[in-house]
């Protein structure tokens, strides 16, 4: 008997861990959940590159997002994603010297985002 009741525990453990979701709200929470299922909060507001949660600390862009409807923008969300970090917008030079417009690389990123709150 005791020793089905020690499945039983380690399954429910198991089971919650997979499906948790970690809450970051600054650069160094968001450096330790990169791959993760996460929830950000901030203001909603849009870029060049699409919608972002504008946070104190943290800028999460919403790259399935290409912009926040106007209803949004400016007003505090709180969206749930899977966190990357990308270089993929950073702004580059041309061989000629150039320069071709993006972002300071290390972007916090989401490729498929879910608003949860409004």
């Amino acid at each position: 008997m005791r020793i089905a009741c020690v499945l039983v525990l380690g399954f429910g453990v198991s089971c919650s861990s997979k499906s948790e979701v970690i809450m970051v709200r600054d650069v160094a929470s968001a450096k330790a959940a990169i791959g993760k299922m996460i929830e950000v909060e901030g203001v909603a507001q849009n870029a060049k590159l699409g919608a972002i949660v504008d946070g104190p600390e943290l800028m999460v862009y919403c790259l399935d997002r290409p912009e926040w409807p106007s209803d949004l923008v400016g007003k505090t969300v709180k969206v749930r994603g899977t966190l990357e970090v990308t270089d993929q917008f950073k702004a580059t030079t041309t061989p000629e010297g150039g320069h071709v417009a993006g972002t300071m690389g290390g972007d916090y990123v989401f490729r498929k985002s879910e608003l949860l709150t409004q």
